[in-house]
């Protein structure tokens, strides 16, 4: 049973490969474009994708806890596999259809990766290598999405619709690895479900106050990251650049999203949980009000970059600290309730952002973006750091 353990480590690391390896991720726009869409229509959409992960997402956490990681990452791949042949059909409606498929197919694999690593690693009673190991995995994600992205935009040069027949391949091929995986034995739940259900969303968001704050801040630096990988694409359209370096750029960024998850809990380290925290609130404004000067993909790059900063302090940081607080009968659930907040919060705000590029400018967007993100994270940020007692940190 173990050598089953094992392998779900490296089946899991080639499944996240394969989850983000997106070919047409960064041509997304352009898609839409091409296919007669506007800015507020093409963010509409992602919010709609949000919204279908909003209503599934604690509901499949808690199947996932209740019924095995395994079955709900297999279900979760299939329905994101029908979801992505919507997008061959043109027309908004199509589309609609297309991203509801993949927001609920994201809501039955979120959280149940990281939270099948993590038992399997207890079952091989190796939990203490969770950080190191979850830091490389999340790496091996950004990795694969930046070769993705130069795959996809050397493919989208001829035809951005090509992209999707790539991506129908690729789900195709984590479906059938996916059915490889072993399911560890967990404490599962044997109590009445929908009331465990909310026994389990009021611990997370009300009783245990760290992982309540925790939860917020990580949903709040989640949005961030999914906002800016959108502006990021408007920001490529509005200075007219090709789309091959769509991909290349693209690219660039997840090559340094992997590096930044390797030396993100080097960071929190060397100056500290306390400043590190306040650190992400910097980097919101930096990155936002930077990016909205910006005039050139050269200058524009160095805020984007910065902004992706945070998901080195988000993933493989911020979850661990979570994981040490929930059980692991809870844990799958309490992950996907950060996820949700994550898309919660994300379609409350995306459709204004897309009204503002449509009737004002880009620039007035990132900077309503930005000015919104880091209010809610300050207040996110001043909690943790006084239920974690961090005031006192010498660092």
């Amino acid at each position: 049973m173990e050598k089953g353990f094992e392998r779900n480590l490296k089946l899991l690391n080639i499944i996240y490969i394969l989850k983000w390896f997106v070919l047409m991720l960064p041509v997304t726009v352009l898609f839409f474009t091409e296919n007669g869409l506007n800015g507020e229509e093409i963010l509409k959409l992602t919010s709609y994708y949000a919204v279908s992960i909003v209503i599934f997402e604690i509901p499949s956490g808690y199947l996932a806890d209740l019924w095995g990681r395994k079955n709900s990452i297999v279900s979760g791949l299939i329905l994101s596999l029908i979801g992505t042949i919507f997008f061959l059909f043109p027309g908004y409606y199509y589309f609609l259809i297309a991203e509801i498929f993949l927001g609920v197919g994201a809501s039955f694999i979120s959280g149940c990766d990281s939270a099948l690593f993590y038992d399997s690693l207890l079952s091989l009673k190796k939990e203490s290598s969770f950080q190191k190991l979850i830091s490389r995995y999340r790496s091996y994600g950004n990795f694969s999405e930046g070769f993705s992205g130069i795959a996809g935009g050397f493919i989208a040069s001829y035809a951005v619709v090509y992209t999707v027949y790539g991506r129908i391949l690729v789900l195709f091929i984590g479906v059938l690895i996916s059915l490889l995986l072993v399911e560890p034995k967990v404490e599962r739940i044997k109590t009445d479900r929908l009331k465990n259900l909310f026994i389990v969303i009021k611990y997370a968001l009300y009783d245990n106050k760290k992982v309540k704050w925790l939860i917020l801040l990580g949903a709040v630096l989640g949005a961030v990251t999914l906002n800016m990988a959108w502006f990021s694409q408007f920001f490529f359209k509005h200075i007219n650049l090709d789309p091959f370096y769509y991909g290349v750029i693209w690219a660039i960024m997840q090559f340094a999203s992997g590096i930044y998850a390797i030396l993100g809990l080097k960071f929190v380290n060397l100056i500290g949980k306390r400043n590190s925290m306040i650190s992400l609130i910097v980097f919101i404004i930096v990155g936002f009000f930077g990016l909205s000067f910006s005039t050139n993909i050269f200058i524009g790059i160095i805020f984007i970059l910065t902004t992706y900063f945070i998901r080195g302090i988000n993933l493989p940081v911020l979850d661990y600290y979570i994981h040490n607080e929930v059980s692991s009968d809870k844990r799958a659930t309490t992950l996907s309730i950060k996820s949700l907040m994550v898309r919660l919060i994300y379609s409350l705000f995306a459709p204004l952002y897309g009204y503002l590029i449509d009737k004002y400018s880009l620039s007035l967007s990132l900077q309503s973006a930005g000015l919104i993100y880091s209010i809610i994270g300050t207040i996110a940020v001043i909690a943790i750091i006084n239920v974690m007692d961090l005031r006192r940190e010498n660092r």
